[in-house]
């Protein structure tokens, strides 16, 4: 479900190894799906953005509760989350919780 090696390293030089949309950089940035249903090459940079662990955790996690859509079914955006999570530094996981108290 990953990206390759090489289209890791073009997403990572085209979002300047910055994540998107965050003021909060933990140093672990990972390239995540725009759109994760079949309608787009998998491994394709083009469907692809730059989040840290937190946002692309909180993105799997709105999706898993049915509040996005990112085109996966809501155990697969679970399986994702916990995924996420479990090897999450503890500073990401505080950042996480914080988020989720502002609700």
């Amino acid at each position: 479900m990953a990206f390759s090696p090489e289209s890791k390293r073009i997403i990572r030089d085209n979002h300047d190894n910055e994540p998107h949309g965050s003021g909060y950089d933990f140093g672990y940035t990972e390239c995540s799906h725009i759109d994760h249903t079949k309608d787009f090459e998998y491994d394709d940079p083009d469907n692809a953005k730059l989040y840290n662990l937190a946002q692309h955790y909180i993105e799997h996690a709105l999706a898993a509760r049915g509040d996005i859509d990112n085109g996966l079914p809501r155990h697969v955006n679970q399986w994702a989350a916990n995924m996420i999570w479990k090897r999450s530094p503890e500073e990401v996981r505080e950042y996480i919780y914080y988020v989720a108290q502002m609700e």
